[in-house]
């Protein structure tokens, strides 16, 4: 099994910067996720891992090894792509042979393993048809067979679920689970997907505009993110961020958050320094972070309800503070309606700074 190490990986097509001096480290064994928007250069990055791209600049390292300069082939990597990429003349067990032949596998070890593997994927009644007789979640089972009967020292997975529907991916996300705890190999893997990302990873490299922007467990990149676009990019629906900045209370000298027609008080317990006064910051709160009641004070920050959406299991709801559209997670049975006064209460909060970087964090 293997390590992988990346210091200063870059890749550059004419001006455009793919991958920007990106540094990582990957334990043997993990399961690491490289997670970002489309365009954010993490499919070049995985690429640059299996040996399919050279990289710019910067090195790749295999369990303290440079294997930057070492051909794909002899990497002991094993790669499954998006779109599946079978042979389509051959029978789905001859796709999944087709590695061990080339290595000269005497063929009834061939069968032992292609019989091992198929059997924890539960295709093993598939094996005479052909690609074009497979629906796409079988497709991606088999592409999963082939590359797992190698036995790779790395596992490297390029948005394997994104061709096949919602339910199955589902199914197959534990499927993945299961076969990481089965073969105890190292497994990198490239999604746009956050509930990919967090369901299957023991860390998460969230990336950016081809730079990594945190490195983290999905845990602290959901609880503790780095910056707004961290904070944003995990969450359905995503955080809300309202523009505001740090005044003082004359009344009571206390620090005071002031946005648009919301103003929330900062506990003196943050110590924010005295220079962060007039600074503006973006105060984010997700909609799970909202409490909210009936309005009966005029003391209680309070807000109509904008929208209600019915989700089955829960209940989204729309409120403004000013032109700002935040987000409200409530219980399904919750029998607010549009128009409604209600009272709101945060739970936590985040406070950016200006330039977007995490401040502090506040629990109740």
């Amino acid at each position: 099994m293997v390590a992988v190490r990346l210091e200063g990986l870059t890749k550059e097509f004419g001006r455009n910067v793919a991958v920007d001096h990106v540094n990582l480290e990957i334990e043997d064994k993990s399961f690491v996720t490289l997670l970002g928007p489309s365009g954010c250069g993490k499919t070049t990055t995985l690429r640059m891992i299996a040996g399919l791209e050279a990289p710019t600049d910067g090195e790749v390292y295999f369990d303290g090894e440079p294997v930057t300069d070492i051909p794909p082939h002899k990497r002991n990597v094993a790669m499954v792509f998006q779109d599946y990429a079978l042979y389509p003349h051959m029978t789905a067990y001859d796709n999944i042979a087709f590695n061990l032949r080339m290595k000269k596998v005497p063929e009834d070890e061939i069968r032992d393993q292609i019989k091992n593997t198929t059997e924890l994927l539960r295709v093993g009644h598939l094996l005479k048809r052909l690609p074009t007789e497979l629906s796409g979640g079988e497709k991606q089972r088999v592409a999963l067979g082939r590359a797992l009967v190698r036995k790779p020292a790395i596992f490297l997975l390029d948005e394997p679920l994104s061709n096949i529907d919602a339910q199955l991916r589902e199914e197959m996300r534990s499927e993945l689970i299961k076969i990481h705890e089965e073969f105890q190999t190292t497994f990198i893997y490239v999604t746009h997907d956050q509930i990919e990302a967090l369901t299957l990873s023991s860390k998460v490299a969230l990336m950016n505009l081809g730079r990594m922007v945190q490195y983290d467990s999905p845990m602290d990149l959901y609880n503790k993110p780095a910056d707004t676009f961290v904070a944003s990019f995990l969450g359905s629906p995503s955080i809300n961020l309202l523009q505001g900045k740090i005044v003082r209370d004359r009344d009571s000298d206390s620090m005071l958050f002031k946005g648009e027609d919301l103003i929330y008080p900062i506990p003196g317990s943050l110590k924010l320094s005295e220079d962060k006064v007039g600074t503006r910051v973006s105060l984010g709160i997700r909609p799970e972070d909202i409490s909210v009641s009936k309005a009966t004070k005029t003391e209680e920050i309070s807000t109509n309800v904008y929208t209600r959406e019915l989700r089955g299991a829960e209940t989204i709801l729309s409120v403004k503070f000013g032109d700002t559209l935040a987000k409200v997670r409530v219980e399904a049975e919750s029998r607010f309606q549009a128009g409604d006064r209600i009272a709101i209460k945060f739970k936590k909060w985040y406070l950016f700074d200006k330039k977007s970087r995490l401040l502090v964090i506040w629990q109740s």
